[in-house]
């Protein structure tokens, strides 16, 4: 399956993205209320457009944060819109939450759906996959901001910043060893997370409403 983070149905739609930090907290009650046992998290892309400058996804087990190191200082938007954790596989566990966050400057592109707009948006590539009831249709395991699925709604902070000192960078190396031939920097999507989110608003979305 493919757990959704941020704000997987732009919910966002044509507000401006910035000058702002923009973050969005999965309750612990949406993993709590979906999972029976673990689950196991294989591959992580952080989805923003061209205006994106910064973004992360915390893991968050019993109020503190396990996992932060998916966490993007420069983001490039020609890696096909999709940047690739490096990391070794993890585990979600039920009542786990997540905080994600996405960085802007710009005062004049909104939030939508085409690339000359912007997402914020956590794509978690798992297995096995969950489904779940809602009103009488499966649902997939997804968590964002203003989902009609109240355990599962992202509470949502906007907070205006000034200047790039006040970004959320940070320097390091990489978490897990490369191997030979493969890229020592973000990844792309095979798929494009545009594509992955299109899908979702057309198919899934009609059987949230």
């Amino acid at each position: 399956g493919i757990l959704m983070l941020g704000d997987p149905g732009i919910s966002l739609y044509g507000q401006a993205v910035g000058p702002a930090t923009h973050v969005f907290t999965c309750p612990a009650s949406c993993s709590a209320n979906t999972l029976n046992s673990s689950i196991t998290v294989i591959r992580e892309n952080l989805h923003m457009h061209q205006a994106g400058l910064t973004m992360s996804n915390n893991q968050i087990r019993d109020g503190q944060v396990i996992r932060s190191n998916a966490h993007v200082s420069y983001f490039d938007f020609g890696q096909q819109g999709g940047y690739a954790v490096q990391q070794e596989p993890f585990e979600i566990y039920p009542a786990d939450s997540f905080q994600t966050t996405c960085q802007y400057l710009t005062d004049n592109t909104t939030f939508g759906i085409s690339s000359q707009e912007e997402m914020c948006i956590a794509f978690l590539l798992y297995y096995p996959r969950q489904k779940r009831s809602l009103f009488g249709f499966e649902a997939p395991y997804l968590c964002g901001y203003d989902i009609p699925i109240p355990d599962c709604a992202s509470d949502y902070e906007r907070v205006t910043i000034e200047s790039e000192t006040e970004l959320e960078r940070t320097f390091g190396t990489s978490t897990c060893a490369a191997t030979e031939g493969a890229p020592t920097s973000g990844g792309t999507l095979p798929v494009s997370g545009v594509v992955l989110v299109a899908t979702f608003v057309v198919a899934v979305m009609p059987t949230l409403m």
